[in-house]
């Protein structure tokens, strides 16, 4: 509001009653810890551009180390006598001024009482019981006021309903998630009941693949036909009973539940050190599984998920089971869905701390917009020593720029 007074007698103001920096009575003053006195306003904007007192030149001074001024320069401050520009009224406490001004100045532009009606009238103040005189929308306040009251009641209960309407969709999502689990839960239980009712033989062609296996060995399962429910017989089988060191279940037909009962194995395993599942449908929510076990899972050093419609949102969960696991060495995700932004998101977590040496994503989705984080990644790593990138969507440019960031890289192998 200082715009809108000037002061009485402003000659007749003492020179110690005015800030150096704009030569106007302190206006909200503040002190120095050289104990100079400013309008807060004059010496935050000097602070921004100068680190000394404006008064002495002699200390630096920051924004934090101003301190209130006495109270009696304030009191005296706002006793100085000054005129409304508006409406001419004179010997004003300046202290008193914003009261004035807001709620006594004759000229001071004002808006109808009925604004919170609509009413768009706004002149001076002398000139508002005028106009309220003829404001129709003050006339019909009571009528207009309970309709306002019962608008603003029924968008309260419109936003109620919808609110709750958000809820319930989120509910029956939930428990239509909750059901399909459920299903698939009771499909694998009367799967894994059949498979132990002693009338009902196991795939005999599985049996007595396994009645060969020794223990610590290597265990070929690939190529079998072998689906969700032959994977309890395999888990208690091959990685409780012969514990074995390798398991190969290539080109089957293991499903999401099928992934989901293979990484809740692998939490607790500390003998498999390379398990492929290449050819399988492990899609998101079976990577999702795997690598969640993978976090705490200190043994497996390989693994193999080449041609499992793996889409590129997976590379959230791999990205996070690639900066906490510290045992995986080779990760195999060829031919699958995954794109340069989930490229990205993988290399950015293969740091200097991650224990990769091997990383294959040949035959995705993968173009020039992933070079620059393949570049960070190569540099930064310094355990990886093979990349295979080869069948994707990389431009010659492209392949020419990975091949001169690698060729500074001693022992590194790049498949293009």
């Amino acid at each position: 509001m200082t715009n809108n007074y000037e002061y009485m007698n402003e000659s007749s103001i003492d020179i110690s009653l005015k800030c150096v920096i704009c030569s106007d009575p302190y206006v909200n003053p503040c002190s120095t810890p050289c104990d100079h006195t400013f309008c807060r306003s004059c010496i935050i904007k000097w602070i921004e551009e100068n680190d000394r007192c404006p008064a002495c030149r002699k200390k630096p001074i920051t924004i934090q180390s101003l301190r209130a001024t006495d109270r009696i320069v304030f009191d005296i401050v706002d006793r100085l006598l000054v005129r409304c520009r508006a409406c001419r009224q004179s010997n004003i406490q300046r202290g008193n001024y914003d009261e004035h001004y807001n709620k006594y100045c004759s000229n001071t532009f004002v808006s109808c009482s009925a604004a919170d009606l609509k009413c768009s009238w706004q002149g001076p103040r002398d000139k508002l019981q005028d106009h309220l005189t003829v404001c129709h929308y003050e006339m019909m306040r009571p009528l207009l006021g309970n309709l306002v009251n019962t608008v603003n009641t029924l968008n309260e209960k419109v936003q109620q309903y919808e609110n709750q309407s958000k809820e319930h969709e989120n509910r029956i999502n939930s428990l239509e998630s909750e059901n399909a689990r459920l299903k698939d839960e009771v499909n694998l239980l009367k799967g894994f009941c059949t498979k132990q009712n002693p009338n009902v033989d196991h795939n005999p062609r599985l049996e007595e693949i396994l009645s060969r296996c020794h223990s610590y060995s290597t265990v070929m399962l690939n190529d079998l036909r072998l689906d969700n429910f032959d994977i309890p017989y395999i888990i208690r089988k091959v990685l409780i009973v012969k514990q074995c060191s390798v398991l190969n279940l290539s080109n089957n037909l293991i499903e999401v539940t099928g992934f989901e009962l293979l990484a809740n194995a692998l939490r607790s395993n500390v003998t498999l050190k390379r398990l492929s599942l290449k050819g399988n449908r492990a899609q998101l929510k079976g990577v999702e599984y795997l690598a969640t076990a993978l976090i705490t899972n200190s043994t497996l050093e390989v693994l193999e998920l080449e041609t499992n419609s793996i889409p590129d949102t997976a590379a959230y969960s791999l990205a996070d089971m690639l900066r906490r696991n510290h045992t995986l060495k080779d990760l195999f995700l060829g031919y699958n869905d995954i794109e340069s932004r989930g490229m990205e998101i993988m290399a950015n977590a293969l740091d200097h701390k991650s224990t990769l040496e091997i990383l294959s994503l040949a035959g995705n989705k993968l173009n020039d917009k992933c070079i620059d984080a393949l570049h960070r990644m190569i540099n930064i790593n310094q355990k990886l020593q093979r990349l295979y990138l080869h069948e994707n969507g990389l431009s010659l440019e492209g392949k020419t720029r990975l091949l001169h960031i690698v060729n500074a890289k001693k022992g590194f192998t790049l498949n293009i």
